[in-house]
């Protein structure tokens, strides 16, 4: 299926642009501000999902033109759907200091949830109303 239709038939957005995920598991990694140039200048990537909402990652972010999506750790997520308060401040404690200067574009609620769980949550839903 070509772009063009799939773009149609999905409303996706098909930019041909590369994009990485940025994990933080593993020895001898190099700092956020080290990581972002490589991203820029290495794999020129344009989008960036990061697991967590790490102020340090998120700082090295800021002014560089790559969109940048957060995803709510699993382990919030029921606090999170089940609490508006706690939604509220999670979202000024981890958004708010970084935008717009970093281009956050998404927050993603949890990794492989379903997978993880072997069910599907039954907080998910309600939390997909707090961030709106």
């Amino acid at each position: 299926m070509d772009s063009e239709i799939l773009d149609r038939e999905t409303g996706a957005d098909i930019s041909g642009e590369v994009g990485v995920n940025y994990g933080r598991l593993g020895t001898n990694l190099p700092p956020p501000r080290i990581s972002v140039r490589l991203i820029q200048s290495l794999l020129k990537a344009k989008r960036v999902k990061i697991y967590d909402a790490n102020a340090e990652i998120l700082e090295a972010l800021r002014n560089t033109g790559i969109q940048v999506s957060i995803m709510l750790p699993n382990e919030l997520v029921v606090n999170a759907s089940t609490n508006q308060t706690f939604s509220d401040q999670w979202v000024r404690s981890n958004v708010v200091p970084f935008y717009p200067e970093t281009l956050i574009r998404y927050l993603l609620v949890g990794n492989e949830l379903i997978s993880s769980t072997g069910a599907f949550p039954t907080s998910f839903l309600p939390l997909l109303s707090r961030f709106s």
